[in-house]
């Protein structure tokens, strides 16, 4: 986990790919790209981070979208949402009842949104 911690700190961006079976996956992953797994659902090929999440309700897959979403680390979560709402984006889900931000089992408060192609973009602050 400490190896995951130090990855996602230097990271700027991360692939995340919504799979139906992250163990099959993962394996797949290091057989084939010779990826480095830093936890059960994260791994590294060369210096790009990917994490994996099973298809659930409003995630991008399941509601007919692409199977990946692109996360990035933001300073001020609240000023890039707005920021990206002002040019064009729209939310996307998956979110709280009570909005559009939810916070991970990492701490981290996380916004999707899809930009102008339909894109999906997590805006995540640590």
């Amino acid at each position: 986990m400490k190896n995951l911690e130090n990855e996602r700190r230097m990271a700027n961006l991360s692939i995340n790919l919504f799979v139906n079976d992250l163990e099959k996956n993962l394996k797949f992953y290091e057989e084939v790209f010779a990826a480095r797994r830093l936890n059960e659902d994260h791994f590294m090929i060369g210096n790009n981070l990917f994490a994996l999440a099973e298809i659930v309700a409003f995630t991008p897959k399941e509601r007919g979208g692409v199977g990946l979403c692109l996360q990035v680390w933001v300073a001020d979560l609240e000023a890039t949402i707005r920021l990206a709402l002002k040019n064009g984006a729209n939310y996307s889900g998956p979110s709280t009842p009570v909005g559009p931000i939810f916070i991970t089992v990492e701490k981290e408060r996380v916004c999707n949104i899809s930009d102008l192609s339909g894109h999906v973009w997590s805006l995540t602050q640590r």
